[in-house]
């Protein structure tokens, strides 16, 4: 979807991935040039815990983000601050999901 927004086009897809046991890249498709990410793990309350990070993320090492819980990232603060970001942003910020058992539904927006 592309949104104006002050003057300015922004693009605005969402998405929902099948995170399991090995690292699943959050969306499965990401956005060449996304400015931020917003993630939220849609597990049933007391339901899976997401966790969050590098390709090489682990249950032990990665960012929790608890069932019925939100994250957002300003990517483009972490590439630098490009406006607008190069399309660098995409290896550079590619962010992963993964679980200790079984599978959550994972949402994600993404802003470019």
């Amino acid at each position: 979807m592309d949104v104006k927004f002050l003057g300015a086009s922004l693009d605005i897809d969402s998405a929902t991935t099948t995170v399991g046991t090995a690292a699943t890249l959050l969306p499965a498709f990401p956005m060449a040039l996304r400015r931020s990410l917003y993630i939220f793990n849609n597990a049933a309350a007391g339901g899976t815990v997401l966790y969050v990070g590098g390709n090489d993320v682990t249950t032990a090492a990665g960012m929790p983000i608890p069932p019925q819980t939100s994250l957002a990232l300003d990517i483009s603060a972490i590439i630098g601050g490009g406006n607008p970001p190069t399309t660098a942003s995409v290896g550079a910020a590619g962010i992963y999901g993964i679980v200790s058992t079984g599978t959550v539904d994972c949402r994600t927006l993404e802003i470019g």
